[in-house]
């Protein structure tokens, strides 16, 4: 897992969803949506991200949902 992947990331208020990576640090994976990624890179600024515990991250986007 690195800067810019697609991963599955299990939350409380929406279950599992798909999100890219921002940063990773010690234990925090720093994540946003596809929208932010895009909208942030275009204007040339980072992304606004939350941080998840590197145990709600999944494996990659490929990772079944149910």
């Amino acid at each position: 897992m690195k800067t810019g992947d697609l991963v599955k990331v299990r939350t409380f208020s929406e279950g599992i969803v798909e999100r890219r990576v921002v940063e990773i640090l010690r234990n925090t994976v720093y994540i946003c949506t596809e929208n932010e990624w895009r909208i942030s890179a275009a204007e040339g600024r980072q992304p606004g991200c939350a941080g998840f515990k590197r145990e709600y991250v999944l494996a990659g986007a490929d990772v079944a949902t149910t």
